[in-house]
């Protein structure tokens, strides 16, 4: 055998406790972090204006979105950003109202990806409409419907900015927050 010898320690409570209970009263002592100005990172629930929520004023956007694509389609017959908008819109709805089965950092993230990908293609619609719109050989009619679809397509690509600016906000909070349980359902 050879000369080694071994030391028993036992540790109590306390003691295993001790180098964690100093560094969780340090943190306590600090005081809460205030943000200088405005804070990228929101939670759904916090209050964007005085009496909406942020996830409502996002869902309300949505919705002023689909009605300008609905007048897209009558005034310019372009229907392609309803279909797209809708279904955004719906998806949007499902993660609000449903949270305990859609309300998660995943969800967010593809939403966020749709929308981002929405504005891209409505960029690219709008700027089709208006490259068609300098043709000489289209008549008066089919010239102010081009002309319908190129002023509704920048409000569309505006009110999908503020959506997608909002949704980002979000996403960053569940990002920022990714280990808290607490923090997964959106609606209260």
């Amino acid at each position: 055998m050879d000369n080694t010898s071994y030391v028993s320690v036992k540790l109590t409570s306390e003691m295993k406790n001790r180098n964690e209970s100093t560094t969780e009263d340090e943190t306590e002592q600090e005081p809460p972090r205030k943000a200088a100005g405005f804070e990228w990172a929101a939670e759904p629930d916090e209050m964007l204006f005085p009496c909406c929520a942020t996830k409502f004023v996002m869902l309300g956007i949505a919705t002023v979105l689909v009605v300008v694509a609905i007048l897209n389609w009558i005034l310019s017959h372009w229907y392609t950003s309803f279909v797209w908008l809708t279904l955004s819109t719906l998806f949007m709805g499902l993660i609000i109202f449903l949270p305990e089965y859609f309300s998660n950092i995943i969800n967010f993230a593809v939403n966020f990806c749709v929308w981002v990908a929405f504005i891209i293609f409505e960029i690219v619609i709008t700027i089709q409409a208006a490259q068609e719109s300098g043709e000489d050989y289209y008549d008066k009619k089919y010239k102010s419907r081009l002309t319908a679809a190129i002023i509704l397509g920048c409000i569309e690509i505006i009110l999908a900015i503020a959506v997608v600016i909002l949704l980002f906000r979000m996403l960053y909070y569940y990002y920022q927050n990714r280990g808290d349980e607490q923090i997964m359902a959106v609606a209260a």
